[in-house]
């Protein structure tokens, strides 16, 4: 390697992201292990426990960048006074503190500090909340809020508050920025609107919001220093899913954030077991009705053709009778791979039930051409059991593209052509005719 490769090599080597880890000073072996073992599951991060302020020193030097988030007890034999607290913080890394003992004093000289949150060992749940906790400040890095408010010094305390838990931060003076501002970054989760501002109320720009933003997408915070009792009812009214009052303790508004994100998480994981297969990660039948009809739809407006392929794994039952079900299901993670890497988005792949899958998709050339591809690459396919045995899968195919105006109809025609392909000897593709 000559000098300028070497140079090179170097300078990539310290451009290059190291991969995330999660930092746990603990002196407690015992808790070490229940803290790294939960928040570990929680994160599929790395974990690297230090249990004492020089062997967390030693981490930050090894590993500093790397740090997503730390968790630290207050109290290490040879940091006593939050020292370690004071050195994780230092190197801007996202920690919450453990903390044995728990007072006013103990705990406004923690909140002093630019920390997530306090938890005190002493809570039943104190290690599922920190490693709760934690996931939240990981995946927060990924999430955007916008901040409005016609005051410069509350927007800026807001965003300094909201960042320490990692979150990008948006900010706009009144609510006209904030519409033109949402138009470029519609993927903002959260917002948290002052009530009183100039040409439009927090409590009518919550209105207008809502109208575009579903609860399940985006969370609205109404903000108000108003003593009128009836504010938070008017803001719940509009659609604001919460109401802070200003002057606001900063523990609790951190757990306010905290729950709303959580809960978004919620539902949109509960929306995706609505409508993704568990096993595979593809489309279920229920999204395909729903969202087939809109592509039909979409294709007769646009005057372009639909296709719709109905695809079969071919004597699937043998291979759990012979291979056992674990097999079975590698067979279909494999031809659900196989599917999306062929017929990759804005084509529509679903599992429809077992073995038997469906592809919409707008017909962009010879039908069976892409098909056939498909039936070859899975015919190759080289699978292996527990016990070492290998074993093949062939799948068939029955493709239509006889428009119509019913999803309904079209599926039918291509899971006849699936019928003759089949009745035909399988490990095939057939068009409806």
């Amino acid at each position: 390697m000559d000098c300028n490769q070497g140079v090179s090599q170097l300078m990539a080597n310290k451009d290059r992201v190291p991969p995330p880890r999660i930092l746990l000073v603990e002196d407690s072996k015992m808790a070490g292990r229940m803290l790294s073992t939960a928040i570990g599951k929680r994160t599929q991060l790395p974990i690297d426990h230090a249990e004492t302020f020089a062997a967390a020193r030693d981490f930050l030097v090894q590993h500093g960048p790397a740090y997503k988030a730390a968790v630290v007890d207050i109290g290490l034999p040879d940091a006593p006074d939050g020292e370690a607290v004071d050195l994780v913080c230092s190197n801007h890394i996202a920690t919450v503190v453990m903390t044995g003992n728990i007072n006013e004093e103990i705990r406004d000289r923690i909140l002093a500090k630019p920390i997530v949150d306090y938890v005190p060992k002493q809570i039943v749940s104190a290690v599922d909340y920190v490693a709760n906790l934690v996931r939240r400040v990981v995946n927060n890095q990924s999430i955007k809020v916008l901040v409005v408010d016609d005051s410069d010094s509350f927007r800026a305390y807001l965003r300094r508050l909201l960042e320490v838990h990692r979150l990008e931060v948006l900010v706009a003076s009144d609510g006209f920025k904030a519409q033109e501002l949402l138009r470029h970054h519609p993927d903002v989760q959260m917002i948290l609107i002052d009530y009183e501002m100039p040409g439009m109320t927090g409590v009518e720009l919550t209105a207008a919001l809502r109208a575009r933003h579903n609860r399940s997408k985006t969370c609205i915070i109404g903000v108000t220093g108003s003593d009128n009792p009836y504010i938070g009812a008017q803001f719940l009214k509009a659609g604001a899913d919460d109401i802070l009052r200003k002057p606001f303790i900063v523990e609790e508004f951190y757990v306010r954030i905290v729950n709303h994100l959580d809960t978004l998480d919620y539902i949109q994981l509960m929306e995706r077991y609505a409508s993704h297969d568990y096993l595979t990660g593809l489309h279920n039948r229920r999204y395909l009705y729903e969202h087939g009809e809109a592509m039909l739809s979409k294709a007769l407006r646009d005057n372009q053709k639909l296709l719709v392929a109905m695809i079969d794994i071919d004597l699937f039952k043998g291979i759990n009778d012979n291979y056992g079900h674990k097999c079975g299901d590698q067979a279909l993670i494999e031809v659900s791979r196989c599917l999306l890497e062929s017929f990759p988005s804005p084509n529509l792949v679903a599992r429809m039930g077992g073995e038997e899958f469906c592809v919409i998709g707008v017909l962009a050339s010879d039908p069976h051409t892409p098909f056939e591809q498909l039936r070859r690459r899975i015919e190759a396919l080289s699978l292996e059991a527990a016990n070492g045995q290998k074993f093949g899968l062939t799948i068939s195919t029955g493709v239509t593209v006889v428009f119509d105006e019913d999803i309904d109809r079209m599926i039918a025609r291509a899971d006849t052509a699936l019928y003759q392909a089949k009745q035909a000897g399988r490990n095939r593709v057939m068009l409806a005719g």
